[in-house]
């Protein structure tokens, strides 16, 4: 079929996991993500050879997979003087019926006395028809016998609530009247507080309804920024010299790095 509406009523049950699923991807992302909900998949050394990984929501390539209780995970015996790399990866399965599971599992890699590396496992996409699909979760790093700090390997997806927060720290702009002072100078405050001064800023002479014409001649100079505020200064393209004290209008835009 060239072309199917999901989201209508077909007579007959017609939507699928792979509708949801490349429904979902096409929003969110086709990679693979933990939510921030409940404890955001937490991973906990309960023993020496026991991790817990905590409740939360994880979407894997348009796949939405809850785990609504805490889940143990055994982690095997690891030998004296060798080292070994395990991955805990959320697994998706489809068999031969259709039936699609996700389970928690634990990936062995290969002991070692050098530097151990990660073990393999399964990286087709189920959007590319993967009958097996796996999402690294966690490296857990063995030494002799004991299990280190499990490390995060996911990324965490923001909330679309936070996305226009952020977006709109990131940019701020403005127009405002300012005068000068005698050499020409002015400083402009930003509207939020910024871990570090803007990438780029740039300025312009703003429509001024004492002196249309004051855009000719009045250019605008980034001369100094800092975290909290920029510096201005203006140059008279008239008079070939720095501007003194008068009042004008400027619009500006700040741009900073994500």
């Amino acid at each position: 079929m060239a072309s199917e509406l999901i989201t209508g009523f077909a007579g007959t049950p017609h939507v699928g996991s792979d509708d949801i699923g490349a429904f979902q991807a096409g929003i969110l992302g086709a990679g693979s993500y933990v939510l921030q909900t409940g404890q955001q998949l937490k991973a906990t050394v309960a023993s020496a050879n026991k991790v817990t990984i905590g409740t939360g929501d994880l979407v894997m390539n348009g796949r939405h997979v809850r785990m609504a209780t805490a889940t143990d995970l055994t982690i095997e015996n690891g030998s004296q003087g060798q080292k070994r790399n395990d991955l805990i990866v959320c697994r998706y399965s489809k068999v031969s019926d259709g039936k699609e599971t996700a389970t928690l599992t634990v990936v062995k890699g290969t002991a070692t006395t050098g530097t151990p590396a990660d073990p393999s496992y399964n990286k087709t996409s189920i959007l590319d028809g993967a009958s097996t699909s796996d999402m690294p979760l966690y490296r857990i790093p063995i030494t002799n016998l004991s299990v280190g700090t499990p490390v995060q390997l996911f990324k965490v997806l923001t909330p679309l609530d936070t996305v226009g927060d952020s977006v709109t720290q990131m940019i701020e702009a403005g127009t405002l009247s300012v005068k000068p002072t005698a050499l020409g100078a002015s400083y402009i405050k930003f509207a939020h507080p910024h871990d570090a001064p803007s990438l780029a800023v740039t300025a312009t002479i703003a429509r001024w309804s004492g002196d249309e014409d004051r855009g000719r001649y009045v250019i605008p100079t980034v001369w100094d920024t800092t975290k909290e505020a920029f510096q201005l200064r203006f140059y008279r393209r008239d008079l070939g010299d720095w501007a003194g004290a008068f009042d004008c209008a400027v619009s500006w835009i700040a741009v900073w790095s994500a």
